[in-house]
């Protein structure tokens, strides 16, 4: 994938993005990325939390290069600030990985978030992009190893 290349996404309900809001340049040639939530049942975009400021869902994105119509699975775990503090880690402490702060609900936001992330990684191949991506999602082939 080269510089400047990005993706589009749909969460199975919607369709079909070419960019998200406040994302400028969606760069040639869209790919669908959808995003599921067995936490959301009814889709993704309906997500509805009980507090929108304390809520924790997590997001399987496949996101894949825009001359493809497949893609790989990252996992990602939108929540809010209060929602890890009224959850704290048991060793009082915990590395997050895979997590997308924000400060409340909003389905656009957590979708521009995940998508703006994907749109601004770069490299020679989709394996170098999915490997950035990977720093910031969990990749379904993190620490994956050929069988010898």
């Amino acid at each position: 994938m080269s510089p400047g290349r990005s993706c589009s996404k749909t969460d199975g309900i919607q369709g079909t993005v070419a960019a998200s809001p406040g994302s400028e340049g969606a760069g040639p040639g869209p790919h669908p990325v959808s995003a599921l939530s067995a936490d959301a049942p009814g889709g993704f975009s309906a997500f509805q939390p009980d507090d929108p400021e304390e809520f924790a869902i997590t997001i399987g994105a496949v996101v894949g290069p825009p001359d493809t119509p497949d893609g790989d699975l990252f996992y990602f775990t939108a929540c809010t600030a209060r929602w890890l503090s009224a959850n704290p880690p048991e060793k009082g402490f915990a590395f997050l990985h895979g997590h997308v702060l924000v400060s409340h609900w909003n389905f656009d936001l957590v979708q521009r978030a995940i998508y703006d992330r994907c749109r601004r990684a770069e490299g020679r191949d989709w394996h170098e992009v999915a490997t950035t991506l990977s720093r910031y999602g969990t990749w379904e082939f993190e620490d994956y190893r050929e069988a010898e």
